[in-house]
């Protein structure tokens, strides 16, 4: 049986990705330690998480702004399928991420920031309470790096590649084909991170809330390493042989 060459060029636990889900992992214990040690209250809790699926965000915009030519697929404008583009495609998922980012911040601010956003008057004081001073930087920071490591491994635009020097030029025989559709994994995981965060969130924040204890946060963090935690792509199964004659 013969596996193609696509198939075949998959790549399998590599440093970068054995990377990002040791960094993936050692946020999400820094998580762990802020709510056990550090005594982090709902609301801090809730805004490390929208902090992070922000940084989450960004990284998937930028895989998706130089992904190649040959895994962006079609898409359909005023009516018409159409070869995809970065550029139209970031026009469709920066607008729906941002919007979805700033109204989920607005229901966390209004139904569960209570008194702990009275001294918050801005972004700085924001960054100064709820970054800061509060730790949540380190988790933070691993989150940023873990993506960064996700971002080296993700396909690239032959131009961009050669221009940071993270890649050479791919032969034309790796190329892609163009109903290949790369889409779904630049920027899938953010989208599942987007609607995991406003229904869990939500409900844990609640379930804390009413019944004053850390289980909902420690339940959704173990939730979350496991989202958080990739794997390598799957290799399709392998072509089924042509009948003996």
């Amino acid at each position: 049986m013969a596996v193609s060459a696509a198939a075949e060029n998959l790549p399998g636990w590599t440093p970068a990705l054995v990377l990002h889900n040791l960094l993936a992992f050692a946020g999400n214990m820094l998580q762990v330690y802020g709510v056990m040690v550090w005594g982090w209250d709902m609301f801090q809790i809730l805004m490390l998480y929208w902090m992070e699926t922000a940084v989450i965000g960004f990284w998937a915009l930028l895989r998706l702004a130089i992904l190649p030519e040959g895994l962006l697929g079609e898409m359909t404008v005023n009516g018409r399928v159409v070869a995809a583009t970065n550029r139209l495609l970031l026009q469709l998922f920066v607008p729906f991420v941002a919007i979805s980012m700033a109204a989920h911040l607005l229901i966390l601010w209004a139904v569960f920031s209570g008194a702990s956003a009275a001294d918050v008057h801005g972004p700085t004081s924001f960054a100064a309470k709820f970054v800061i001073a509060s730790g949540a930087w380190q988790p933070l920071l691993f989150t940023f790096l873990a993506g960064a490591a996700g971002f080296y491994q993700s396909p690239k635009r032959d131009d961009f590649a050669r221009a940071i020097r993270l890649l050479p030029r791919r032969p034309i025989a790796d190329v892609p084909s163009p109903h290949s559709d790369g889409v779904g994994a630049a920027i899938g995981g953010t989208l599942a991170r987007i609607v995991m965060l406003q229904v869990a969130t939500i409900i844990g924040g609640m379930l804390a809330r009413s019944y004053g204890t850390t289980a909902p946060w420690l339940i959704l963090i173990g939730l979350k390493i496991l989202t958080d935690i990739q794997r390598p792509a799957r290799k399709p199964g392998a072509a089924i042989p042509s009948a003996m004659t």
